[in-house]
C-alpha cells in the first residue's frame, strides 16, 4: 500500500486505501473515490440533495432511515447540520404541576355576646 493509496472519507473523515488507477480495484465502485463505504455515500449525497432543495424532507429523511447514523459525530460539520435539521432533538414537555386551590373552608358561626347599654347582654 502507498501512502498516496490512503483516501479520506468526505463524509465521515475516516482514511480507507482505494486507488482508482490501480488494476487491483478495478471490482471497486468508482464512488470510492470519495466515500469509505455505500452508507456513507447515500447520507452525504442525501444531505447534499436535501440542502440543495432536490428533495423534501419526508423524502431525505426516508433515504436517511435507512442508513446508520450513529457515527454522527464523525460526520463533516454541514452534513452533521442537516441530519440536525432533519431529525430536531425531542424537546419533552414537563405536564404542568396540578395544583390544588385552596378549597374555602366555611368558619363555624360563633356567638358572641354583645353588650348593650343599659346593661343587658343579647346574644
Amino acid at each position: 500500500m502507498k501512502k498516496n493509496d490512503l483516501r479520506t472519507c468526505i463524509c465521515c473523515g475516516k482514511e480507507y486505501e482505494y486507488c482508482p488507477r490501480c488494476g487491483k480495484y478495478d471490482q471497486y465502485p468508482r464512488w470510492m473515490t470519495n466515500f469509505h463505504n455505500a452508507n456513507c455515500r447515500e447520507i452525504f449525497q442525501t444531505t447534499i440533495e436535501y440542502m440543495s432543495h432536490n428533495i423534501t424532507d419526508d423524502q431525505a429523511r426516508t433515504r436517511l432511515d435507512k442508513c446508520d447514523l450513529s457515527n454522527k459525530a464523525t460526520f463533516d460539520p454541514t452534513v452533521q447540520g442537516m441530519i440536525d435539521t432533519l431529525y430536531p432533538p425531542k424537546v419533552e414537555i414537563m405536564p404542568k404541576p396540578e395544583v390544588a386551590e385552596p378549597k374555602e373552608v366555611e368558619q363555624p358561626l360563633v356567638r358572641k355576646k354583645i353588650k348593650i347599654k343599659g346593661g343587658q347582654s343579647r346574644q
